[in-house]
């Protein structure tokens, strides 16, 4: 446990609203915290509908942007893909496993209010993770780069080509 007294106050909220076990439970959880004084960010593009005071929607890549807090509701996808947008902006993630395995996102719904407060809070020791950085350069030079949390995947797109790898 953490000895620090910071108090978090803008929570942003990741998940495939689509999902109904997911929209549920970022609805559910949305509310909680607006009731008790936060404010939150959601992506402009989800199903969540979610509007009125306290609300930011935000385009999903500024999702993090500003964030004390990035809740990601859902599986491991969803928390690899929030891991990449809090990255860049160092915002803690914590995740709600609404998926059927929960490696990373390890949080029961049934704890889903006890835990966030508590990461509110700042009682929560936050895990250090390395970030894996890669980059493909295609042929002309073209290059284009991903952040990775724990696996980077190469694939040909067309069958009985060379692969030249550096790691």
């Amino acid at each position: 446990m953490s000895t620090s007294a910071a108090v978090r106050t803008c929570v942003a909220l990741a998940g495939r609203a689509g999902d109904p076990r997911v929209g549920e439970a970022m609805r559910t959880l949305a509310e909680y915290l607006l009731a008790n004084g936060h404010t939150l960010r959601v992506a402009d593009d989800d199903d969540l509908q979610l509007s009125g005071p306290g609300i930011a929607r935000v385009v999903e890549a500024e999702l993090a942007l500003d964030a004390d807090l990035l809740v990601a509701v859902g599986g491991d996808g969803t928390m690899l893909h929030a891991a990449r947008m809090a990255a860049m902006v160092d915002v803690p993630v914590l995740g709600i496993n609404r998926g059927r395995l929960g490696f990373l996102a390890d949080v029961n719904p049934e704890r889903m209010f006890e835990s966030v407060a508590e990461a509110l809070a700042g009682h929560c020791l936050a895990e250090r993770r390395m970030l894996l950085a890669a980059r493909l350069v295609g042929g002309g030079g073209a290059t284009m780069s991903a952040l990775a949390l724990n696996d980077v995947v190469v694939a040909k797109r067309e069958t009985g080509r060379m692969v030249d790898l550096r790691t």
